[in-house]
C-alpha cells in the first residue's frame, strides 16, 4: 500500500468502504490482516496505511462493514488455525471503533471457505464456497444459520457459492453457484429455497439492478455448452 515503508507481499483481495468515503477497509490474503487505509482529502495520511490488525487467520478473503456497530467482518477463506490437523471456518469480527487501533474479536463458525460477505438488514450473509451452503449471521448472537446449496434434495455437493447479492425490496438473496452454473435463489428473510438461474460457465458475481433484474458474470464464459454424444460413444 501507498505509505508503506517498504513494499510487502500482501495479496490484498475484498475492499470495504465507508459510507463517507475517508477509509477504506482491506482483507489481505497472504498476511492474514485487515489493513485500514485513510483516503480522506489533504489529510497528512490520504491515501497510506494507517493500521493493521494481527493475523486473524488464514486467507482473509472478504470484508462486510457494519458501520452503526463499528464492526467490519472479515471472511476466512482457509480458516483459522486451532491446533495440527484442526482449524475453525468462519468470520472474523473486528473491532473499528478506533480505525487507527481495530480490535478482532472471536471468530463466529461458518461451513468451509467461506468467500463474500454481504451485509443485509443487519445480518452478514457469507457465501461457503467448499461447504456447499450459506450462512446467515446474526451478530448479536455470534452464531450463524446455515443453508445448503446442493444441486437437489439428495444433497449432491459440489454447487460451490462464492457471490452473494441482495434484492431487500423483493425479499430475494441471490448466490452465484459456480459449479452447477446457475444462480440460486432464496427468501432473504426466511433462507428458503426458491429456485435457479441459469448461468454460462463457472458464474462468479452477480448484481441486482434497479428494476430486480440480475447481471451476472461467469468466469469462464460460454463453454463449450452441451454434449451431445450418442449412446455408447
Amino acid at each position: 500500500f501507498v505509505g508503506t515503508a517498504a513494499p510487502q507481499a500482501r495479496l490484498p483481495s475484498g475492499i470495504a468502504l465507508s459510507s463517507d468515503g475517508n477509509t477504506m477497509y482491506v482483507a489481505c490474503q497472504l498476511d492474514g490482516s485487515l489493513a485500514v487505509v485513510d483516503l480522506t482529502a489533504g489529510s497528512a495520511t490520504q491515501n497510506s496505511e494507517i493500521a493493521t490488525t494481527m493475523p486473524l487467520g488464514t486467507g482473509p478473503y472478504d470484508v462486510a462493514l457494519d458501520e452503526a456497530a463499528h464492526t467490519a467482518y472479515v471472511s476466512l477463506w482457509g480458516g483459522f488455525f486451532v491446533s495440527v490437523g484442526t482449524f475453525k471456518d468462519g468470520v472474523v469480527p473486528v473491532d473499528i471503533t478506533n480505525r487507527a487501533a481495530p480490535a478482532p474479536g472471536d471468530i463466529i463458525h461458518t461451513d468451509k471457505s467461506p468467500e463474500q460477505a454481504i451485509l443485509v438488514n443487519g445480518k452478514v450473509y457469507v457465501a461457503d464456497a467448499d461447504g456447499d451452503s450459506i450462512a446467515a449471521i446474526d451478530p448479536v448472537a455470534q452464531m450463524a444459520a446455515i443453508a445448503p446449496t446442493a444441486f437437489d434434495a439428495s444433497g449432491l455437493l459440489g454447487s460451490s457459492p462464492n457471490a452473494l447479492a441482495a434484492d431487500v425490496a423483493h425479499d430475494r438473496l441471490y448466490v452465484a453457484n459456480a459449479g452447477e452454473n446457475a444462480v440460486q435463489v432464496f427468501t432473504l428473510s426466511t433462507m428458503t429455497g426458491l429456485g435457479r438461474v441459469p448461468a454460462a460457465w463457472y458464474p462468479t458475481a452477480v448484481a441486482v439492478r434497479s428494476d430486480g433484474s440480475l447481471l451476472i458474470a461467469s468466469a469462464k464464459g460460454l463453454g463449450a455448452g452441451p454434449t451431445n454424444m450418442a449412446p455408447g460413444k
